[in-house]
């Protein structure tokens, strides 16, 4: 977390001690009344159902209907989040390389294992210096969550976009 508050601009940095979620939540719950509602409905995923759950313990008394959807486990939440996802973050990587070995036209490999030597020799690269891709910077930080962004939809839309900039 100080990596990441190390990134935010001078004229950010004042702002980080405020940006919390239950501020968030009480965000919400302003919203609410400047609305003049009595109860709000909501519809949370991934982080918003974090989001949710604490808005929830905090002015339940204002929920309607919530659907939190792929919730979140509250008593882990925050760096350590995924640290228990590595075997299924891996399993949808591999299905990924399998595909893209399937669509040729992507020339990072004719097999799943091939691709995979291919995503590790570009993590390689993205450590040394970051890759230009598209209008983008690609350094190592972000190509983690490039991928496990990219993998959270196993569409053949989803797969073909992911594997798109290596297109040729």
């Amino acid at each position: 977390m100080k990596e990441l508050a190390k990134g935010c601009t001078n004229e950010d940095r004042d702002l980080l001690p405020f940006a919390s979620t239950r501020n968030t939540a009480r965000d919400i719950d302003a919203v609410r009344r400047a609305l003049g509602e009595h109860k709000i409905s909501y519809l949370g995923v991934s982080y918003g159902t974090y989001l949710g759950a604490v808005y929830l313990q905090m002015f339940g008394s204002h929920a309607d209907r919530f659907v939190l959807d792929s919730a979140v486990d509250p008593t882990v939440y925050g760096p350590n989040l995924f640290a228990h996802n590595g075997p299924a973050i891996a399993a949808a990587l591999r299905h990924w390389a399998g595909w893209v070995a399937q669509h040729g036209d992507y020339h990072l490999g004719i097999t799943t294992d091939q691709v995979l030597s291919t995503v590790d020799r570009i993590s390689r690269a993205a450590t040394r210096r970051p890759l230009q891709v598209g209008a983008y910077l690609v350094d190592i930080h972000l190509l983690p969550y490039v991928l496990f962004a990219g993998l959270f939809d196993d569409s053949d839309a989803a797969y073909a976009t992911l594997a798109a900039p290596c297109r040729r």
